[in-house]
């Protein structure tokens, strides 16, 4: 009510502006007099409007907190909330143990790849080096039947680990 006293007041310098705007005539200034009083009454109608609204809004928060506060006095309310909270301890500390079963298992599969790569690296060098003293006897025989050998043994080679990656992929 305080702020529809003030829009009661007159400023005489807005009047006097408004005046000056429309030539100082008499028949005008009835006319911007007019003007200046229904523009008063739709400010005080516009700042009705928003003192209400603004009362409204106080009295709905002040509503909705107390609301909340009844509600997270109930007790009821408060088993529900710390029924939610353990159930939600619980699941996170369910996902960390199966993260961590999924991460174990992976490490080990890991470990397990690498061990057979290198048990075949080291069957690869056995060969290599049995290949090599077996060339050494054949080295008796004539250098056409080595190559033919060599090139025999790098397809066989070839093969081997095609076949390999055929059955580590399937």
């Amino acid at each position: 009510m305080a702020m529809a006293a003030v829009a009661n007041d007159v400023e005489p310098n807005s009047i006097s502006m408004e005046e000056g705007e429309t030539g100082g005539d008499d028949t005008n200034n009835n006319n911007s007099a007019a003007t200046i009083m229904a523009m008063r009454r739709k400010e005080k109608r516009k700042m009705l409007k928003k003192m209400k609204r603004k009362q409204l809004r106080r009295e709905k928060a002040l509503k909705e907190r107390e609301e909340e506060e009844a509600r997270l006095n109930d007790p009821e309310e408060q088993l529900r909330l710390l029924r939610l909270e353990q159930e939600e301890a619980e699941r996170m500390e369910r996902d960390r143990r199966e993260f961590e079963e999924r991460e174990m298992r992976f490490l080990q599969e890991l470990e397990l790849k690498k061990k057979r790569e290198e048990e075949e690296e080291e069957q690869r060098r056995k060969l290599r080096e049995e290949s090599r003293t077996n060339l050494v006897r054949i080295s008796e025989f004539s250098p056409i039947f080595v190559s033919f050998v060599m090139i025999g043994f790098s397809y066989l080679m070839e093969l081997w680990m095609v076949l390999k990656f055929v059955l580590v992929v399937s």
